[in-house]
């Protein structure tokens, strides 16, 4: 298997600060043009309301908006490692969530 993501993020141990990094400049990039192809990719990988989902998850007060999950991840974790998985099993646990119920 090709490691294609050492592409973007190369042989850094610091995953969740690589990830972050990368999801930041894509926005940037396409932020000058955003179409509905951007806002839909965007969505699929840290929906609009991630954020509040994880300050509620960590009973956090003072949420803002934008990239807070990023800071409140970071204040609950230890190391870089431990972000990144932080991060997935949030992502796991806000997708059971707030996926519609089964017909």
């Amino acid at each position: 298997m090709v490691a294609r993501p050492r592409l973007f993020w190369g042989n850094s141990d610091n995953h969740f600060q690589s990830l972050t990094a990368y999801l930041m400049g894509y926005s940037v990039a396409r932020s000058p043009v955003p179409d509905a192809q951007y806002h839909e990719e965007m969505e699929r990988i840290i929906p609009p309301d991630f954020s509040r989902f994880v300050a509620d998850h960590f009973g956090e007060k003072g949420y803002a908006a934008g990239h807070d999950w990023t800071r409140f991840i970071e204040g609950h974790t230890n190391s870089d490692r431990e972000a990144l998985e932080l991060l997935l099993r949030l992502r796991r646990l806000y997708d059971q969530q707030t996926a519609p119920p089964a017909r």
